[in-house]
């Protein structure tokens, strides 16, 4: 009898921590948090296969940041192909591999800013959303061991579908993108 007893309580225990672990699923667009909210950005994959922005960033001692704040830096300007849970498939002629983000750099090359197979979903620090974050996109700097990465913030606004801006990229080549949208708000 108390081996029954002892099994029951044991499921008890792993189902109840089980079902506060949050849920990052990435296939079907869609993130459960620990407190149970699903947040599910399936709309905003982009139909015609990207979502297409630019941005303007100032190239700072090898990495660039949205505002110089009074640097003499030179103004870079980049066009970025965004997807949300899926790879760019409308991508420009110079992308040579599939990315969820692609960037055309000044000089017309292209930059993979993550890779599909290499994402996670997590809680929004300090606002109401979730962000998504790509890994293991291209070698930055003839690297061997940095890659390129990017998360995209989803934010709350009611008042809009898709809002999406480039933030900065960090001296790690970490770009970060913050979208608006309905689709983060609980």
């Amino acid at each position: 009898m108390a081996t029954v007893w002892g099994v029951a309580m044991l499921a008890a225990i792993v189902g109840c921590a089980l079902s506060a672990m949050p849920i990052s699923d990435v296939v079907h667009c869609r993130y459960t948090g620990a407190d149970g909210h699903t947040y599910d950005l399936s709309p905003l994959v982009a139909k015609n296969g990207s979502h297409m922005i630019t941005g303007q960033a100032f190239d700072i001692e090898s990495y660039n940041i949205y505002s110089p704040k009074g640097s003499m830096a030179d103004q870079l300007n980049y066009t970025f192909y965004l997807q949300v849970c899926r790879n760019v498939t409308n991508a420009p002629s110079a992308c040579k591999k599939p990315a969820p983000i692609l960037r055309i750099n000044p000089d017309e090359t292209c930059t993979a800013l993550g890779n599909i197979n290499a994402a996670i979903f997590d809680v929004n620090p300090g606002a109401d959303g979730v962000y998504l974050s790509y890994y293991h996109g291209d070698p930055s700097g003839g690297s061997r061991v940095f890659h390129y990465q990017s998360s995209m913030f989803f934010v709350c606004d009611n008042s809009t579908e898709f809002n999406p801006m480039f933030e900065h990229q960090t001296n790690w080549y970490h770009s970060h993108f913050k979208i608006f949208t309905k689709h983060a708000c609980k």
